[in-house]
C-alpha cells in the first residue's frame, strides 16, 4: 500500500470512528430524554425509530471500517 493510500485509510478511519462517536451520543441523549419522560407516546415511537435507524448507521459504519482494515482493533 502506498503511503498516500494508509494517509487516506488513516484519514477514513479516524473519520468513521467521530461519526460513529457522534452516533453513540445521539443514542444516549435519546435514551436519557425517554427515561426520564420527557418525551410524548408520539415522541417515544420516534425515538425508537431513530435509535433503530442510529443503530443501523453504526452497523454499516462498523462494516466499512472492517473493509479498509479488517485487523484494525476497535477503539476501547
Amino acid at each position: 500500500m502506498t503511503e498516500e493510500r494508509a494517509s487516506l485509510d488513516q484519514h477514513s478511519l479516524a473519520l468513521l470512528r467521530r461519526i460513529d462517536a457522534k452516533l453513540d451520543d445521539v443514542i444516549a441523549r435519546l435514551s436519557i430524554l425517554e427515561r426520564r419522560g420527557a418525551l410524548r407516546d408520539e415522541e417515544q415511537v420516534m425515538d425508537r425509530l431513530t435509535q433503530l435507524e442510529l443503530r443501523q448507521r453504526l452497523e454499516r459504519l462498523e462494516r466499512r471500517i472492517d473493509l479498509v482494515d479488517p485487523a484494525l482493533p476497535p477503539d476501547p
